[in-house]
């Protein structure tokens, strides 16, 4: 079985946060495969949140593909939805996804939706809420 794990913008740039390789966490919390995804409005969201990680991550796509090898780039158009925490709920219920992300109230809007969720807990590790289909 192979997992479609989504990464929100602010989990994207968490490895260089922290200073660690996530993949090898990610590898052991999920013991399936799994293929990385994250929504190209993601990407352009950095431009506003984080400037400075924006800035490397498109000027030079190898250090995208040196945090998050094998990551694929999604565009994502819907109508109804402009915010990218929408699109990336709507995305994630439509492909049924796993998705990454820190954010506590995108977190609680996919748990409702029966979206499984990993995050970084106590600054130090992976943990996943919910169960994978």
């Amino acid at each position: 079985m192979l997992v479609k794990l989504l990464l929100d913008t602010n989990f994207l740039i968490l490895p260089l946060k922290i200073g660690k390789n996530l993949l090898i966490q990610l590898d052991a919390l999920l013991k399936l495969k799994y293929t990385l995804i994250v929504l190209e409005d993601s990407i352009n969201e950095l431009k506003y949140v984080h400037p400075r990680f924006f800035k490397n991550i498109t000027s030079d796509r190898s250090l995208l593909d040196q945090l998050w090898p094998g990551i694929k780039i999604v565009g994502f158009n819907s109508p109804q939805e402009s915010d990218v925490d929408e699109k990336i709920l709507v995305y994630a219920v439509e492909n049924k996804c796993v998705v990454a992300t820190n954010d506590r109230d995108l977190r609680i809007r996919l748990r409702e939706k029966s979206v499984p969720t990993i995050y970084l807990k106590h600054k130090s590790h992976l943990a996943l809420d919910g169960d994978i289909p």
